[in-house]
C-alpha cells in the first residue's frame, strides 16, 4: 500500500541545483538586508566596505529574482526556507541542518 503522492520520476541533479542555488540567495539576502540597514551603526564600521562590497551580489539578486520574491518573510515563511534549503543540501550530500550562507 501506498501512501501520499507519488512522484514517477526523480528531479534532476540540474534541478535540486537550481533550487539549491534559489534558497541559498534567497536566505543570503535576507541575512545581508539586515546588515545593509545597520551598516553605519558602530558595531558595523569595520565592516562598511565588505557590506558595500556585498551589496552589489544583493543587486544581482534583486534583478534576479524579483523584489517580490525576496521577502520580507514571517517567522514561519523563514523557517520553511531554511528547511527546504536544509533538505536540498541533504540531498546534495551536506549534513542536515547545514545552513550556512
Amino acid at each position: 500500500m501506498q501512501f501520499g503522492l507519488v512522484r514517477e520520476k526523480l528531479r534532476s541533479l540540474k534541478e535540486i541545483k537550481k533550487a539549491e542555488e534559489e534558497y541559498y540567495c534567497k536566505r543570503w539576502y535576507d541575512r545581508h538586508m539586515m546588515f545593509w540597514h545597520a551598516r553605519h551603526e558602530e558595531r558595523y564600521k569595520d565592516k562598511l566596505k565588505i557590506v558595500t562590497e556585498a551589496h552589489k551580489e544583493a543587486k544581482r539578486i534583486q534583478k534576479k529574482y524579483g523584489m517580490k520574491n525576496l521577502g520580507p518573510h514571517s517567522d514561519f515563511e523563514w523557517g520553511m526556507l531554511a528547511g527546504k534549503h536544509s533538505a536540498l543540501r541533504w540531498v546534495l550530500g551536506e549534513v542536515w541542518d547545514m545552513l550556512d550562507t
